[in-house]
């Protein structure tokens, strides 16, 4: 089952191999950006072309997946604010074993007393 977006504004939790089903709350299209902000860096090409209100696409090749520990930010090229058409999508680091050593099958010597 997919991950949800609704874009107007949504941060979800969604991790490399998740699907993620965006859901159109405007006239939109998805633009990656370095940073959570309206006016950050633009990464690459749109992910989406303009879409209407209803429109509703699932993304199934990571396009809006994170990596564990990543935070990745999609935007509205021309209708972004900090609090609309906006996507925010993370990853939980992955959290590392503990390192558990293996017993030995050494026998103890013993010496006998002198």
């Amino acid at each position: 089952m997919p991950v949800i977006a609704e874009f107007g504004i949504s941060r979800i939790e969604a991790c490399e191999g998740d699907d993620v089903k965006v859901v159109w709350k405007g006239y939109h299209n998805i633009q990656e950006t370095s940073e959570g902000k309206c006016d950050s860096e633009e990464i690459g090409e749109q992910i989406s072309d303009f879409q209407n209100l209803g429109y509703e696409e699932t993304y199934t090749n990571n396009e809006l997946a994170a990596a564990p520990g990543q935070t990745r930010y999609f935007k509205c090229s021309i209708h972004c604010s900090e609090n609309a058409n906006r996507i925010e999508v993370s990853c939980p680091p992955v959290e590392s074993s503990p390192t558990i050593s293996a017993p030995t099958n050494s026998v103890p010597t013993l010496t006998p007393p002198m």
